[in-house]
């Protein structure tokens, strides 16, 4: 999570040079940042920057002294979210540096990205096949959401799978929508196989060849 907040002087909306005009300057920021970032980094490494709070005014014939953005930068590189930071200040410094304003950014640094473990797939992808056809263990594509199960992966090898809880009829819901209503029965086959996946992994019956 990260907030800007940018302070100058504030004036009448008839005057705009005798001020600091910082509703201009957030939207030079709004627009400058994810332009910069889109050139600075590569494409492929799915990072992302939104805005999700803008506060700023009171009147719509002034020019405010302060305003506050706020929200959020996610990346699947581990190595982009070690340096975000310091490449977000870098440009925010750079695009308000012509309006002489002032600015400072709170940075909360986050979930890194879900990288899982090859042989720990492998043991998912042994387990479901052990289940007779119960289970199928598909690939999605990885998620730019926040998941606090990055943090074991940083030091231990593992693999986070989602389990599909749809059960074939009406509409799909997504796991943060109001009417989110998962077949229970999914429940089983979850337990079957981490069951089964933690027995792969034991060491009395793992086989490292496999994996």
């Amino acid at each position: 999570m990260l907030t800007l907040r940018i302070s100058g002087d504030g004036g009448h909306s008839a005057r705009p040079h005798m001020t600091q005009d910082v509703i201009h300057a957030m939207a030079v920021v709004i627009t400058g940042v994810n332009a910069a970032l889109d050139r600075r980094l590569d494409a492929r490494d799915a990072t992302v920057l939104t805005w999700g709070r803008v506060e700023g005014g009171v009147a719509g014939n002034a020019i405010p002294a302060t305003v506050e953005l706020q929200g959020t930068l996610r990346s699947a590189s581990v190595e982009v979210w070690e340096r975000a930071e310091e490449l977000v200040r870098e440009i925010i410094g750079g695009l308000l540096a012509a309006y002489g304003i002032d600015w400072d950014l709170e940075w909360i640094q986050g979930v890194p990205p879900v990288d899982n473990d090859g042989k720990s797939n492998t043991a998912f992808n042994r387990a479901a096949a052990a289940l007779d056809g119960d289970l199928e263990i598909v690939g999605t594509p990885q998620s730019s959401g926040g998941e606090d199960f990055a943090w074991y992966l940083r030091d231990v090898p593992g693999a986070m799978a989602r389990l599909g809880t749809w059960d074939g009829k009406g509409d799909k819901q997504d796991l943060h929508q109001p009417d989110f209503n998962p077949d229970e029965r999914a429940l089983i086959l979850g337990t079957k196989l981490f069951t089964a996946a933690a027995l792969d992994w034991h060491p009395e019956n793992r086989d490292d060849s496999l994996a």
